[in-house]
């Protein structure tokens, strides 16, 4: 459309209807999938004409586009999520996201086209685009709905199923060495709550955490000063005013 009047009508685009569309960043192409397709299929929007197509192994469930950089992103009915280059019309990466008959619910990409996210019933996760490597592997109490990332990758905000609230999280990966995070095969466990980060915490550290808050503490009993030692304590003289 333009003006509100429409100017032209692409009958039949998909086998099935028409799920979700996205155009690059200049409009001058548009990207769709169909509900039932395992087409992807892009058009020139000036000359309303059909350009190419991309066949995936599976129904596609959500598509993305980073119109700085022509990266499109998406997500997979079988739990895969794709990179493709919009100028090249190719897959460039593939990654197997969900598994064991898990959904993905959401996806996203960064804004310098570095990161790609996915919210699935079993956590988040971000993968790292050019070497392909799952860089952070988080999970929660709840299944996340919706994932998105601000445009300086600074925050992550996630929305939870049966949960009314948005939680904003610090992305860890930009203030610790990347030799940290560069090979993740388990994932961390993050409890939903409320309360304020004081301190960035590296993902060994969360996990020595977590290990130390699932051992039972042993219960110390309460220090007592001798009466012998009492006169080796001093006390200051300043005015505590």
């Amino acid at each position: 459309m333009q003006s509100g009047k429409s100017k032209w009508v692409i009958n039949q685009a998909h086998q099935s209807a028409v799920k979700s569309i996205k155009t690059d960043g200049l409009n001058s192409m548009l990207v769709s999938i169909g509900e039932n397709d395992t087409d992807i299929k892009f058009w020139d929007i000036f000359s309303q004409k059909f350009i190419d197509k991309i066949t995936v192994n599976s129904s596609p469930i959500q598509i993305e586009i980073n119109r700085d950089c022509d990266i499109i992103v998406a997500s997979l009915l079988n739990g895969d999520v794709v990179a493709l280059d919009r100028t090249l019309i190719k897959i460039v990466r593939e990654f197997h996201v969900a598994k064991n008959n898990d959904m993905i619910n959401d996806i996203t990409i960064s804004k310098n086209a570095k990161w790609i996210l996915a919210a699935c019933n079993k956590g988040v996760k971000i993968y790292d685009i050019l070497s392909g490597n799952i860089i952070e592997w988080v999970e929660f109490d709840k299944t996340p709905l919706s994932v998105s990332i601000s445009p300086n990758n600074q925050y992550i905000a996630v929305s939870f199923n049966d949960d009314k609230g948005i939680y904003l999280y610090v992305n860890r990966t930009m203030f610790v060495d990347y030799d940290d995070v560069v090979s993740v095969t388990s994932p961390i466990h993050i409890d939903i709550s409320l309360y304020r980060i004081k301190k960035k915490k590296t993902r060994s550290e969360m996990i020595t955490l977590k290990e130390e808050e699932d051992t039972p503490m042993i219960k110390n009993e309460e220090a007592k000063i001798n009466e012998e030692n009492k006169s080796l304590i001093t006390l200051s003289t300043e005015n505590n005013v």
